[in-house]
């Protein structure tokens, strides 16, 4: 299984908002935190939502809790991809271009605005 769920477009816009919510200023923001590839990495699967306790990596989900969290990610992608969709809309409406090309301002006019 990949540790990817976002394509490229998707993964530039959601951390680009990430990095509008958490900036950096004097401390690191969600760019520095790496955000991105743990949401990326969350939403690409139930092989990656319970980390074991001793850090060797996750816990495998089987059965019946398997089978709500695959329900659980697949709401979640869902809202994820409808977001980012709505967001370029927007963006595009705007101002004439998708989320990730607006600058700095645009983007936090875009949030604020769909918030």
């Amino acid at each position: 299984m990949t540790d990817r769920f976002f394509d490229d477009h998707q993964r530039e816009t959601v951390a680009a908002a990430m990095a509008r919510m958490i900036p950096t200023d004097d401390a690191p923001g969600a760019r520095e935190a790496g955000t991105i590839d743990f949401l990326d990495k969350y939403l690409s699967g139930i092989d990656f939502v319970y980390a074991k306790p001793d850090g060797s990596g996750f816990e495998r989900l089987e059965g019946k809790r398997a089978w709500a969290w695959q329900q659980r990610i697949a709401a979640l992608r869902q809202t994820y991809i409808s977001g980012i969709l709505r967001l370029d809309e927007h963006s595009r409406d705007r101002f004439g271009a998708d989320f990730v090309a607006l600058t700095d301002e645009q983007q936090d006019r875009v949030l604020t605005e769909l918030e």
